[in-house]
């Protein structure tokens, strides 16, 4: 017993770290049910514009978006946070399901700098997660799972991708507490920000990317991989 309680640690410091993450995730979908209202009523705000660029239940919903910029006034519109609603609906079409897959240039937790284009030929799963989201950490063992289930198939490559982390140790402590073998790397910033380029507002987020790099599925990874598992047959 005293073995067990070693190798996994302190159960109660693991419980209350899963509650806050929880916790976490539900004070951000509040904050975002928020902004949406705060949207709906105030129509004729540039700042309602901003907001739109911060609600996560539309990155995926291109329809909404449109359906956003439409509502708001001529002159919301046409302000800068208004074109830069405009710039997003271009980012979320290029990034959709029959889009390009854009590039990458990323550091592994072993120092090496991984790009997208060495997998073309492949088949690449790309999984957007956060050591820090609580979500993410929940369907950890699904997804070493679906990785055990195709680790040894050489025309499918799997690459988890970690946005907005502060602090690279917990990135690397969670990697190895929820067994993520599959290949690992951090998220940059800026003009190097994976997420900003997939218009990655919530994770996780999972993609499949065709040997040719166009987009094939795009979801939660919950509906993806069995997607991926009819789609390739595996």
């Amino acid at each position: 017993m005293q073995e067990e309680a070693n190798a996994t640690g302190n159960p109660d410091l693991q419980t209350e770290g899963v509650k806050m993450m929880n916790d976490s995730y539900v004070l951000v979908r509040t904050l975002m049910e928020l902004y949406s209202e705060f949207i709906k009523k105030n129509p004729d705000k540039a700042f309602s514009a901003m907001l739109v660029r911060f609600d996560s239940g539309l990155e995926n919903n291109i329809n909404a978006l449109q359906q956003q910029l439409a509502a708001f006034t001529p002159e919301v519109q046409s302000s800068y946070a208004g074109q830069e609603v405009k710039r997003m609906i271009e980012s979320v079409l290029a990034t959709q399901v029959g889009g390009t897959a854009p590039g990458f240039s990323l550091l592994s937790e072993n120092g090496e700098v991984i790009k997208l284009s060495d997998f073309r030929g492949q088949y690449m799963i790309i999984d957007f997660w956060g050591s820090w989201c609580g979500p993410c950490r929940q369907i950890a063992p699904q997804l070493v799972e679906f990785y055990n289930g195709i680790k040894d198939n050489e025309n499918i490559v799997m690459v988890g991708i970690s946005c907005w982390e502060q602090d690279e140790k917990e990135w690397r402590k969670a990697i190895e507490e929820d067994g993520l073998a599959w290949l690992q790397l951090i998220d940059g910033k800026g003009s190097q920000s994976a997420a900003g380029a997939y218009v990655i507002k919530i994770v996780p987020q999972t993609f499949l990317i065709s040997p040719e790099g166009t987009i094939l599925l795009r979801d939660h990874p919950a509906q993806v991989l069995p997607e991926i598992k009819r789609m390739l047959e595996i």
